[in-house]
């Protein structure tokens, strides 16, 4: 009996504990073009692993050439925005907030974790220094 109390007490400590998944839902707008390698990649890797860790994420795909205004109008909110930037795809946008430009294959989980740093309010990690950029919403 004892025995069964102790795994009973286990069970509750450890095997009820809520999982890190973000619960809230948001957006991510996914700018690519047809011809880029890593846009492909991103669709194919990135966004399936995010979308495991991010159930609620609803992904917007807006094709670069096509929404050339949604994107200007995000680049002219960015904040310290590199000029040389400008077009450079994949460009991702989270929440209508912060921004990442560019993807390589290999760099998911730290996205996953950027973004759970800016749901937690803390301060975004040095792995994106490059090529993120918060957007101003005033």
């Amino acid at each position: 009996m004892k025995k069964l109390k102790f795994l009973f007490i286990i069970l509750l400590l450890f095997g009820c504990q809520s999982s890190n998944k973000v619960k809230e839902e948001f957006e991510l707008d996914f700018f690519y073009v047809d011809y880029c390698q890593n846009c492909e990649n991103f669709k194919l890797i990135a966004i399936p692993k995010l979308k495991n860790e991010f159930p609620d994420m609803t992904v917007n795909y807006y094709e670069l050439d096509d929404n050339h205004d949604l994107y200007d109008q995000y680049i002219d909110r960015a904040i310290d925005f590199d000029n040389e930037e400008y077009e450079s795809v994949p460009f991702v946008v989270i929440n209508n907030e912060l921004a990442i430009v560019g993807y390589s294959v290999g760099e998911e989980d730290e996205l996953i974790k950027e973004i759970h740093r800016y749901f937690n309010n803390e301060q975004l990690g040095q792995y994106f220094v490059i090529g993120e950029y918060k957007l101003n919403n005033e």
